[in-house]
């Protein structure tokens, strides 16, 4: 796995892996509950917004995912022209999000 977060409610771990998958595991029990396709390719970072209703996730081409806290894709953005994402982080009202990637840019 390439990235790994706690769902909000803390009772979930998602986790990203080298083919776009997202793993959901049961926290309390550490037991597999869902695989799901997710990006086209590698994950590379996600992180939730501080009013826990969005997760950002990012892969190695250059793309950005808005998701749901029930995991439901929301947006998509192709960004950092097609060069891997490695952070990502959100303003501390959630208004907007930053992401810094290998084409030396932050944007």
């Amino acid at each position: 796995h390439r990235c790994l977060s706690w769902t909000p409610g803390g009772r979930r771990l998602l986790t990203g892996n080298q083919e776009g998958e997202f793993t959901l595991w049961d926290g309390v029990n550490f037991s597999f509950e869902l695989i799901m396709s997710a990006h086209d390719q590698s994950f590379r970072c996600m992180a939730w917004s501080h009013n826990q209703n969005y997760l950002l996730t990012s892969d190695s081409g250059g793309n950005i995912k808005y998701w749901s806290p029930s995991i439901a894709p929301v947006q998509s953005l192709d960004s950092h022209d097609g060069q891997p994402i490695h952070a990502l982080s959100f303003s501390p009202t959630d208004s907007k999000f930053v992401s810094c990637g290998d084409d030396a840019t932050v944007r």
